[in-house]
């Protein structure tokens, strides 16, 4: 299964020419993802800085060699990373352009998702009903203190939720990503609006949990065969 989440035999997308890169760039992934828990948890901002500016092209690179015949999954979950890593490294920027940014890498994800959403829970009513009250759980407290900025608050939580349940699809490990994404902007969103639950503590769960959140939805995919050309599309 995915090299970043479990043991066992690789899917055919893992063997044998693209394996040894993919497992490098996931080794380091992962420990970009701990030392920036730790840069988090000591204050050192350019430590996490750095951290952050590596952290999605590694991803990257693990999704682009363990699927180097990028189909249409890939390719939208390609411009979610890039979106969310201009999100990650968009420094000294209103909140505005930084929510639009991850934004974008959600609608990507939606894109990505949807046509696999007869496999999500999308189809069970009383999920949906559950996803929805913890969107209302966690966004109405933001929401009393956003101000003029609750319209794009409401609009990135519905994204976001509306991902986690897309991202059940791609069975139980990109189901825990999609959640651990729900968590992490959560998290972030009451210290932008409480900021006295902002501090060292905060900021490295967040950071644990989106960079968790981001691999696990990539190892959900790749745990899921590659998607076949259509033959009348390519003539065979």
């Amino acid at each position: 299964m995915c090299i970043l989440g479990s043991f066992g035999p690789p899917p055919p997308s893992l063997r044998p020419a693209y394996r040894f890169p993919t497992v490098m760039l996931a080794i380091g992934y992962l420990l970009c993802t701990v030392l920036d828990g730790v840069a988090e948890a000591t204050g050192a901002e350019t430590m996490s800085f750095v951290l952050r500016l590596l952290a999605m092209p590694l991803l990257i690179g693990v999704l682009i060699t363990a699927r180097p015949l990028l189909d249409r999954t890939v390719l939208l979950v390609l411009g979610a990373l890039i979106f969310s890593w201009l999100g990650d490294t968009a420094g000294g920027v209103s909140f505005l352009i930084k929510i639009g940014l991850f934004l974008l890498a959600q609608l990507f994800f939606i894109a990505a998702f949807w046509p696999h959403r007869q496999r999500s829970l999308v189809t069970r009513p009383w999920a949906v009903i559950v996803y929805a009250m913890v969107l209302v759980g966690i966004g109405a407290p933001m929401i009393i203190q956003a101000d003029r900025l609750a319209v794009p608050v409401m609009i990135y939580g519905f994204s976001l939720v509306a991902m986690a349940i897309l991202a059940t699809a791609f069975g139980k490990r990109a189901a825990l990503g999609g959640l651990l994404f729900v968590i992490s902007d959560s998290l972030l969103g009451l210290t932008w609006f409480y900021p006295s639950t902002a501090g060292h503590l905060m900021d490295m769960v967040i950071m644990l949990s989106y960079l968790s959140a981001q691999g696990l939805l990539v190892c959900g995919l790749l745990a899921h065969p590659a998607e076949q050309p259509d033959p009348a599309r390519t003539g065979s």
